[in-house]
């Protein structure tokens, strides 16, 4: 059962294979200016609002029936690209407008003895692209 994705990078889960997040947390902030006002307290002024983040892991593993690799190329060439993504978990599409891949962290755990990857821990931070 797909559970969501991030463009063509599905999460779900099946009898035999298994690629979902966790750990998944959406920020969003405003910005204000301070105004120095003589003899008295600075003035704060709303100034707008920076863009939404959100960051998740993901674990790929070979023992859970998933290439870890085949994400990896995808989740890179994306970011190296600028490639702008929608985020849909369940049924609802994430944010406003689509998401831009601002950094990863791969945390390898283990490889077979010919070298190839056999499961990694994803860190992923997206940026709202508007």
């Amino acid at each position: 059962m797909v559970i969501g994705s991030l463009g063509d990078v599905a999460f779900y889960v099946e009898p035999d294979k298994i690629k979902t997040i966790r750990r998944m947390s959406w920020n969003s902030s405003a910005k204000y200016s301070s105004h120095d006002r003589h003899m008295n307290r600075p003035k704060r002024e709303f100034t707008g609002l920076d863009d939404d983040a959100i960051q998740f892991r993901m674990r790929l593993s070979a023992f859970l029936g998933v290439n870890p690799m085949d994400d990896i190329r995808k989740l890179f060439h994306y970011e190296r690209s600028g490639t702008t993504l929608p985020l849909v978990v369940g049924t609802r599409a994430w944010g406003k407008f689509r998401w831009v891949i601002l950094s990863q962290n791969r945390d390898i755990e283990q490889f077979d003895r010919e070298g190839d990857l056999l499961a990694v821990d994803l860190n992923i931070s997206l940026g709202a692209y508007t």
